[in-house]
């Protein structure tokens, strides 16, 4: 599983690309104190993943796609 989220930092919209999701998964957005701020879920197959960051606080948080096999993280600024 290949990840990667683009522009990073982002101000509105940060967009997630995706290579190799075989299976369902599930995308969990959470801040550096490890509280979860969103759960979504994704098809196998999806290549592409919208994320709306106007209403998050500048800082930084943690992208997880989580299937049965795998945990992939990926690190977001919002400025």
């Amino acid at each position: 599983l290949q990840v990667s989220v683009y522009p990073n930092p982002a101000q509105e919209i940060a967009t997630m690309e995706i290579v190799g999701l075989d299976q369902d998964a599930k995308i969990v957005i959470s801040d550096l104190q490890g509280r979860i701020l969103s759960q979504d879920a994704i098809s196998a197959g999806e290549t592409r993943y919208t994320i709306n960051v106007s209403d998050m606080a500048s800082g930084v948080y943690y992208i997880r796609i989580i299937t049965d096999n795998v945990v992939s993280t990926q690190k977001l600024i919002v400025e």
